[in-house]
């Protein structure tokens, strides 16, 4: 038995600690390596997606995430990619879709705009930058559209708004709109209510089209057209004067003279026989007798060219004087009230309304099988109301219509016709059994003028 001395022990203690030390140092050195390079391989692909996702948010679409290994982690790495992918793709064509409205919205002569509920502008394009007098550089959010209905700047939004609101859209409506420098356009909106998700109202979007220039030529226009009107009746009368002078200057006096020859002729007859006096009497009394029925005839034809009473007296005597013959001829009584003195009339409108009345006489005689015909004309505001009142049979307006082609029938075409070219207008009011009464009202020209 060998016996170990405590020192030596100790000794070959101290020497297995000493080679032990380093090896179990290295071993655990090894298993922490093997632990990060595990852990290094299984947050990699993490680390890769966040860095991937990170870099997306920040705009760069074309980030993608490594894949590493073909596992769990693997495929879900490239589910990710592709989710990048396709969000690259959408986000392109959404771009390339917005830049395509963009371009629409901005290269479009009329002005397209986007407001909130109180109409305050959210967006505008050019042309309505232009159109309000707004420049790029000012603010918008502070601007809004306001527009106007007739005119009338009072709650014009609140009427456009409920009009919207009513059908959900409004198109061709015709507005004004007033621009931030004080100026009024007349404008064709043509706008729609933005809702979200949840069916609430957002706003409205649309488009104003400025028809100013238009509406002027359109007025140049209906002026020149009017005027027109007015130098074809003037030229009318004109040619219906001359007619009438040539009538009474020529035919009328020749036939004067011809009926003052054959009453001498007829004095003459008391130099034959009785007999033959007679005979002679008879054939000069025939003639006589169409003679005066023919001055008689060319008389009425002159008045009716052109009533030369108009310019002597005006236009209530003139009808006065008409109304009195013509209850003579017809044995209708007819009344007409009215000022005397100047209406504030041009030419043509008085001879216009002196023709309508005359028209009104023979249409009541021939249709309504009245006994009384009532006229007034009488001055209000900047108009001349003409109204003739009979107590005939009466009719139903709504079966003649509304249109000038079912007025022929009963003679009112032309009244309604001139009526529409002088800017007035024509109603009718009649019920069977209780006559009829029709209204012509004239613009004046110059209604300062009193009557």
């Amino acid at each position: 038995m060998t016996i170990i001395d405590d020192a030596d022990l100790l000794v070959g203690m101290n020497e297995y600690i000493q080679s032990f030390v380093p090896f179990t140092l290295l071993l655990i050195l090894l298993c922490i390596g093997a632990a990060v390079l595990l852990a290094w391989n299984c947050s990699r692909p993490v680390v890769s997606l966040a860095l991937a996702a990170k870099q997306i948010h920040q705009g760069n679409l074309s980030a993608r995430a490594r894949v590493y290994t073909v596992d769990d982690m693997g495929k879900f790495g490239h589910l990710f990619n592709e989710m990048a992918e396709n969000l690259e793709q959408t986000i392109r064509r959404l771009r390339i879709s917005e830049s395509k409205y963009r371009q629409i919205f901005e290269n479009s002569r009329d002005c397209i705009f986007v407001t909130d509920t109180q109409c305050r502008i959210i967006d505008i394009n050019s042309a309505g930058r232009k159109m309000l007098g707004i420049e790029k550089s000012d603010n918008i959010q502070q601007l809004s559209l306001n527009c106007c209905r007739n005119g009338d700047r009072q709650d014009g939004n609140s009427i456009l708004q409920q009009d919207i609101q009513e059908k959900g859209y409004v198109k061709d409506y015709e507005t004004w709109l007033q621009c931030p420098d004080g100026t009024i356009r007349h404008c064709r909106l043509t706008a729609t209510s933005r809702y979200d998700k949840h069916g609430t109202l957002l706003g409205y979007e649309g488009i104003l089209r400025d028809i100013t220039e238009e509406k002027k030529r359109q007025e140049a226009q209906q002026k020149f057209q009017k005027k027109l009107q007015e130098e074809i009746v003037l030229a009318e009368e004109r040619e219906r004067r001359h007619m009438g002078q040539v009538l009474h200057e020529e035919m009328a006096q020749n036939l004067a003279l011809v009926n003052l020859k054959l009453q001498e002729a007829e004095n003459r007859t008391r130099d034959f026989s009785e007999q033959q006096g007679s005979r002679i009497d008879e054939l000069l009394t025939t003639t006589r007798t169409l003679v005066k029925r023919m001055i008689h005839q060319i008389r009425t034809m002159i008045f009716d060219l052109y009533p030369a009473i108009l310019d002597d007296q005006g236009l209530v005597p003139s009808m006065n004087w008409y109304g009195d013959n013509f209850t003579r001829q017809t044995g209708i009584e007819v009344a007409v009230y009215g000022a005397a003195g100047s209406l504030g009339l041009t030419e043509s409108q008085k001879i216009y309304l002196f023709r309508a009345f005359k028209e009104l006489l023979h249409n009541a005689w021939k249709h309504a099988e009245a006994k009384e015909i009532v006229a007034t004309v009488k001055k209000t505001g900047h108009h001349v109301r003409l109204t003739v009142d009979d107590a005939g049979k009466g009719f139903d307006p709504e079966d003649i219509g509304p249109n000038t082609e079912d007025l022929k029938g009963i003679g009112l075409a032309s009244i309604k016709q001139w009526s529409l070219a002088t800017g007035g207008t024509l109603s009718i009011e009649s019920e069977p059994g209780k006559g009829t009464r029709i209204s012509i009202d004239i613009p004046l020209e110059h209604p300062e003028e009193e009557a």
